[in-house]
């Protein structure tokens, strides 16, 4: 077996965002950099979604399902997304990852975590 540098190796970073019942419209949560790769996505239910489509998605601009698309968020604890494009990199200058839940519920508050790796040593 071979052995394997960790020097040399991606080290992997994270971005949290909190998304809430009003959090309706697809809107910028935050924005990855060229030669980024999405690892994960980890989804924690702080508030369970009530009273309306209880579903989380996480896209682009122009799909706002590209990443996620309706996750369960109708119970506290972490929910499991199927992940559309897991691995995706970066090639443009920017991605921009957008977020939204449900329509028309009347509480829940979700903790959303991107994993991610940059293709760029970290500097010491």
């Amino acid at each position: 077996m071979n052995e394997v540098d960790f020097s040399r190796s991606r080290q992997v970073r994270e971005i949290t965002i909190n998304v809430t019942y009003s959090d309706t419209t697809s809107a910028l949560a935050f924005q990855l950099p060229k030669g980024a790769r999405i690892i994960d996505w980890i989804i924690n239910v702080k508030t369970a979604l009530s009273g309306g489509t209880t579903t989380l998605d996480i896209g682009t601009r122009t799909d706002s399902d590209y990443f996620v698309d309706g996750v369960a968020c109708a119970a506290v604890g972490k929910a499991s997304p199927t992940l559309l494009y897991p691995g995706h990199e970066v090639t443009a200058l920017v991605e921009e990852v957008y977020m939204n839940v449900g329509a028309s519920n009347t509480a829940g508050s979700i903790d959303v975590t991107c994993l991610f790796s940059l293709e760029e040593d970290t500097p010491r």
